[in-house]
């Protein structure tokens, strides 16, 4: 899109005043501005979080001051524009980079400062660590290390130290500006050589491992057509809005509400907010409008009948295992929340959640499992053990006693040790397998202090799910 075509798409929108400080004549509107860096951002296939977190960071998303000069960095290391592109006459001629046009040329500062973090994006694997190997870099995480080395690959940047470095800067105005909850690395090993402040990397410290499940994707890159649900940390609701901005009338929709993308992404005139709106459309009751791109999350949950009416806690949990594979519906389009869990149902969806294959060579120690191969597995991990007779059973309900002994062996890095013990009405400490209940119990998985734990009743699949969620969400605490 030409930044012709931004002025006339922010033009005729409803827009909030323009911060006292920001020179409009010079710099335009709030709203171009944003606009122009998220296209900038996608062009280049960069999350456009990244890129608007780095401007403000710079320049408080200025190319001009309220004079009309172009901002320069203020230790005087040659920062020019928006973006404080900082290269010597010599870089700037290398790179055949128009030192006039930086100065000069709002749109051409904000590429050239974004082609800049892309060639130190380049330099993971061989000057900087990936995160998890550089595999999605729709992810905000992935890419840390480009924004420490946009700054300088100095002992400043690094967390060790104990002060707030650039990058970890940078993503606070993503966390508190986007609105978003970014999990970057707390610390990294580096090498530094003797007397040096400069950061160098060995072979062995080319990677650093993020768990996948708190990496943050980008929400600023969807297209016409996309499928998104509505995603609320609180599990409340979010605004559906008449135009794109934060002063529109709007209705509340609940959390997990699946949503057809129709167009945008759109801005407004705040300062303070950096995430872009989207319009719209509901897919139970074809409703349109604009959304904040902050409580969207790209998939496709289904909407299964018999959830409608259910807590959000629970429509959360079934479709987040949906959204992973790990579990599905009836034949019929239903769920079937509180139908028993049978044993061969917890084997597949254990398998899925915890991505297990089947060990080479391992030869099934159950009579009855029937070919199937996830039962097989779950067996080859120690999750469904066979019985005393030599039978897994795969058509019996799993048993709440079961499945609270099953978890705590398959998630045990994700569970404290319990400090206290939980009281129950029907088992005490003698019970075979209290210790693993008690953990469920102390980690928040199953909440029945002081009620019945009842230990032989079959687990529902719509508990199931439930404790698979709140198990999941052990990582983020």
């Amino acid at each position: 899109m030409s930044i012709k075509a931004i002025k006339l798409i922010v033009a005729v929108l409803v827009f909030l005043s323009v911060p006292s400080f920001v020179s409009a004549a010079e710099n335009g509107s709030v709203a171009e501005r944003k606009a122009l860096l998220t296209d900038l951002a996608i062009k280049h296939n960069v999350p456009p979080e990244i890129v608007k977190a780095i401007a403000y960071q710079e320049t408080g998303m200025r190319q001009f001051d309220a004079d009309g000069n172009v901002i320069r960095n203020m230790n005087d290391d040659g920062g020019i524009g928006m973006m404080q592109v900082t290269m010597s006459d010599q870089e700037l001629l290398d790179k055949e980079i128009d030192r006039h046009k930086l100065e000069n040329d709002m749109a051409y500062n904000i590429e050239v400062g974004i082609e800049i973090l892309v060639e130190k994006l380049r330099y993971q694997g061989i000057r900087t660590p990936y995160i998890n190997q550089g595999k999605d870099l729709s992810k905000l995480e992935s890419w840390y290390f480009a924004i420490l080395a946009y700054n300088g690959l100095e002992i400043r940047n690094d967390p060790a130290q104990g002060v707030k470095t650039y990058q970890d800067k940078v993503y606070d105005i993503i966390n508190n500006r986007s609105t978003l909850a970014t999990n970057q690395p707390s610390s990294f090993p580096v090498t530094y050589r003797e007397g040096g402040n400069i950061m160098y990397f060995n072979e062995d410290q080319m990677n650093v491992e993020l768990h996948e499940r708190l990496m943050t994707s980008t929400t600023q890159m969807f297209n016409e057509g996309d499928y998104v649900y509505t995603f609320v940390p609180s599990r409340g609701t979010v605004n559906l809005r008449d135009e794109p901005h934060t002063g529109s009338s709007a209705v509340a929709v609940p959390h997990i509400t699946p949503l057809k993308v129709l167009s945008g992404p759109y801005h407004d005139n705040s300062l303070s907010n950096h995430f872009v709106f989207y319009k719209v459309e509901r897919l139970d009751n074809g409703q349109k409008g604009y959304m904040a791109s902050a409580y969207l999350r790209k998939g496709n949950p289904t909407l299964f009948p018999d959830l409608g009416s259910v807590d959000a806690e629970l429509k959360e949990a079934v479709s987040q295992l949906e959204l992973r594979g790990s579990i599905n519906g009836y034949p019929d389009g239903n769920y079937g929340p509180n139908e028993p869990l049978q044993r061969i149902h917890a084997a597949t969806i254990l398998v899925n959640e915890l991505g297990l294959t089947l060990p080479a060579g391992y030869v099934p120690r159950a009579t009855d499992h029937g070919g199937s191969r996830n039962l097989i597995i779950a067996e080859a991990h120690g999750l469904l053990t066979p019985y005393s007779d030599g039978q897994i059973k795969p058509r019996e309900p799993f048993r709440r006693a079961q499945m609270a002994g099953v978890l705590t062996r398959a998630f045990s890095d994700r569970f404290e040790q319990p400090t206290t013990n939980a009281v129950f009405t029907d088992i005490d400490t003698s019970f075979y397998n209290y210790d693993q209940i008690n953990t469920l119990a102390y980690n928040g998985i199953t909440v029945v202090n002081g009620k019945a734990f009842q230990p032989n009743a079959a687990v529902t699949r719509g508990q199931f799910a439930l404790f698979l969620n709140r198990t999941d969400e052990l990582l983020k605490k």
